[in-house]
């Protein structure tokens, strides 16, 4: 979930999977949120980046795995999504 200026709470993620930790960063293209933790249906870990004021994003997940959330859920795509053998 993310907070608008007036305090209310709007969706932001769905992530199939685990997160560990968020953390937000500026740069001069704007401003980002970056959420690390473990993606279950690849078993491996993930990076999700997402833009401050993008619109909601779910992470990305084989159409037919039981971890494809398909009713719902928000279509956007985080503006990176990265995933790692090892943490």
């Amino acid at each position: 979930m993310r907070l608008s200026g007036g305090g209310a709470a709007e969706l932001a993620y769905v992530s199939s999977g685990v997160i560990f930790s968020l953390q937000g960063f500026h740069n001069a293209t704007g401003s980002y949120l970056m959420a690390a933790g473990v993606n279950n249906e690849y078993l491996l870990a993930a990076l999700t980046i997402l833009r401050g004021s993008g619109p909601p994003a779910t992470s990305p997940q084989s159409e037919r795995s039981e971890f494809y959330c398909a009713d719902g859920c928000p279509k956007g795509k985080p503006c990176r999504y990265i995933l790692n053998a090892a943490f």
